[in-house]
């Protein structure tokens, strides 16, 4: 996994890997699961969720515009599906701040993530979170029924 990650780093220059085109949406469109690359005969599902005032492309995406969960990983990785979470973490705007509870924000995932994963109930996941994300998972782990 060292090496990988160590690989990634190296190619982080847009000469080398495909550049991303983040477009203006509405905020609404940015929430939810967004899936990234479908993967060759997915193995595994790899979810990304963002933190505080995250954003769930922006958060992963280098100052050259290399989106690494889509234009990096895919070539390391071939069979994952990689998919993004976003979620209303906005603490600083002046059009107003979301109100919604770390508890909400799980039952959300959960929810999301049933209907995403509908057809793959049994594929296994890693989950990558940063900051208030990986409190939100961690929220929405705990409300699930113990195994």
């Amino acid at each position: 996994m060292k090496r990988l990650f160590s690989n990634l780093k190296d190619r982080m220059d847009p000469s080398q890997a495909g550049r991303s085109t983040l477009r203006s949406k509405k905020e609404e469109d940015d929430f939810g699961f967004l899936e990234l690359a479908p993967g060759e005969n997915p193995i595994v599902d790899i979810v990304a969720i963002h933190g505080l005032d995250g954003h769930r492309m922006k958060t992963w995406t280098a100052e050259n515009g290399t989106l690494w969960l889509q234009d990096l990983l895919p070539g390391e990785l071939p069979n994952v599906r990689v998919l993004t979470y976003g979620y209303d973490a906005n603490t600083r705007s002046r059009k107003g701040v979301s109100t919604e509870t770390i508890y909400l924000h799980g039952v959300a995932l959960l929810r999301d993530l049933s209907a995403v994963r509908e057809d793959a109930s049994r594929r296994p996941i890693i989950f990558v979170a940063h900051s208030l994300g990986g409190i939100i998972l961690k929220q929405a782990r705990s409300s699930l029924s113990p195994i």
